[in-house]
C-alpha cells in the first residue's frame, strides 16, 4: 500500500528545493493541483498542459535544432541525495568508457542501501526517460520523483539512464547508446557502482514516450545477445512501456481527434521525429513504425513479457494499441492497460489518481513476472 503522506504531499522537504527559486514552485503547485477528479480534465491540468507546450515551443527551432541554453533553464533539475527521502536514496554513476553523456541515477530503497550483501537481492528496473529523443534528463525533477516512487512501491533498484540527445545525435545514436549502457552494467566498473543487492539476473527495461520506444528496441537487441550468452549474468525478464512513442506516415484517428490535445500536439510529435530520424526518412522508418512495411520480423525473437500502459487522452494511443496488437500477432506475451482520462506522461504527475494506479500496476507486473 502506498503511504498516504507519500501521495498527498510534495515529496521533498522545502529546504531541499530552496535553491531552485520560483520556477519549481510553479510546476510543483500545478502538479500538486492535478487531482484528476471529475468527468473533464481539471483546470489545473489544462493550465499545466499550456505551460508545457509553451515551454516546449520556445526551445524548438524551425530548422529542427534545440535552444539548449534555454532548455537547461526550463528543465528543473534535482540533485542526487545520499540521505533517504521517503525511504529512497539516490546517487549518480558515470560510465566513462561510453562517453560523457552516458551516466545514470540510481534509486535505492533505504534498506537495500544499508545491506552490504546480496542475500536480500532486489530486481533492477532500467529506465529510459522521455522527451522526444531530444530533451530532458534523469535528474529532471518529475522523473526523480517518479523513479523514487517506483523504487519504493515496487521494491526495486531503479537505474535511470542518461543518453545523448537529438538532433545533435540522430538515429541510431540514442538506441545504440542505451544498448551499450545495458551491456556496460555487466562490467566491474558498473558492479562496483551498483549496490550489492542489485540482482542483474532480474532486470526489467522500462521507459515513457521516447523512452518506451527505446526500451522496446533495447529489449529486442538484448534477446539476440542473450541467445548468444553475451549479456551473462544480466537477464531481461520483462519490459514496461509507458505510453511509448511510435507512429507511421498514415494518421491515426487519435492523432486527428487529439491533434492539439493535452501536454503534446501533433505538430510537436512530428517535429521530434524529424529531428531524430536520418535525413530523408519519414515516419514509416522501422524505429517509428515498428510493425510497418520496413520493420524487422520479431516473430522468432524470444522476447520477455511486456506491459504497455496507454492513456485515453494521449494522441499516441492508437499507435500504442497497434504496437500491442503487433506484439500479440507475433506470438509475444503482452498486457495492455488503458487509463481513463490519462494524458501523455500522466505517470509523472504524482497527484493524479492514474499516476498512483500506474505505479501499483507496474509493481504488480514485476512481482507476478518474477513469481
Amino acid at each position: 500500500m502506498i503511504p498516504p503522506r507519500f501521495i498527498t504531499s510534495w515529496p521533498f522537504p522545502c529546504s531541499s528545493l530552496a535553491s531552485f527559486g520560483s520556477s519549481w514552485k510553479l510546476l510543483a503547485m500545478a502538479a500538486a493541483l492535478c487531482d484528476g477528479g471529475g468527468a473533464r480534465l481539471p483546470l489545473s491540468l489544462r493550465l499545466l498542459s499550456g505551460l508545457i507546450k509553451t515551454a516546449n515551443a520556445l526551445i524548438r527551432r524551425s530548422d529542427y535544432t534545440i535552444r539548449r541554453w534555454l532548455g537547461s533553464i526550463e528543465e528543473i533539475r534535482f540533485p542526487a541525495l545520499s540521505i533517504p527521502i521517503y525511504g529512497v536514496s539516490t546517487r549518480d554513476i558515470a560510465a566513462p568508457s561510453l562517453g560523457d553523456s552516458c551516466w545514470a541515477r540510481l534509486f535505492i530503497p533505504d534498506d537495500a542501501a544499508k545491506n552490504t550483501s546480496s542475500s536480500a537481492s532486489l530486481p533492477v528496473v532500467i529506465y529510459y526517460h522521455g522527451g522526444g529523443f531530444a530533451v530532458l534528463r534523469p535528474d529532471f525533477l518529475l522523473y526523480d520523483i517518479f523513479c523514487r516512487r517506483l523504487a519504493k512501491i515496487a521494491r526495486c533498484i531503479v537505474v535511470s539512464v542518461n543518453y545523448p540527445l537529438a538532433p545533435e545525435h540522430r538515429y541510431p545514436a540514442v538506441h545504440d547508446s542505451c544498448f551499450h549502457f545495458l551491456k556496460w552494467l555487466r562490467s566491474k566498473e558498473a558492479r562496483d557502482a551498483l549496490p550489492a543487492s542489485a540482482d542483474l539476473s532480474r532486470c526489467f527495461l522500462s521507459g515513457d514516450s521516447a523512452g518506451g520506444n527505446i526500451a522496446h528496441f533495447v529489449v529486442c537487441r538484448a534477446a539476440i545477445a542473450e541467445e548468444q550468452a553475451l549479456l551473462d549474468p544480466l537477464r531481461v525478464r520483462g519490459s514496461i512501456l509507458i505510453q511509448p512513442f511510435f507512429g507511421s506516415q498514415e494518421r491515426s484517428p487519435s492523432e486527428i481527434v487529439l491533434r492539439n490535445g493535452p501536454i503534446i500536439s501533433l505538430e510537436m510529435t512530428d517535429w521530434y521525429w524529424r529531428a531524430y530520424l536520418p535525413d530523408g526518412e519519414d515516419r514509416d522508418h522501422p524505429i517509428c513504425n515498428v510493425f510497418g512495411p520496413r520493420s524487422m520480423d520479431i516473430t522468432a525473437l524470444p522476447l520477455p513479457p511486456s506491459l504497455v500502459l496507454v492513456g485515453e487522452y494521449d494522441l499516441l494511443k492508437d499507435a500504442q494499441m497497434s504496437y500491442a496488437q503487433g506484439m500479440a500477432a507475433a506470438g509475444k506475451k503482452v498486457k495492455v492497460l488503458l487509463y481513463k482520462r490519462g494524458v501523455h506522461v500522466f505517470h509523472i504527475f504524482y497527484r493524479l489518481k492514474s499516476s498512483r494506479q500506474c505505479l501499483s500496476d507496474i509493481a504488480q507486473f514485476i512481482h507476478e513476472t518474477l513469481a
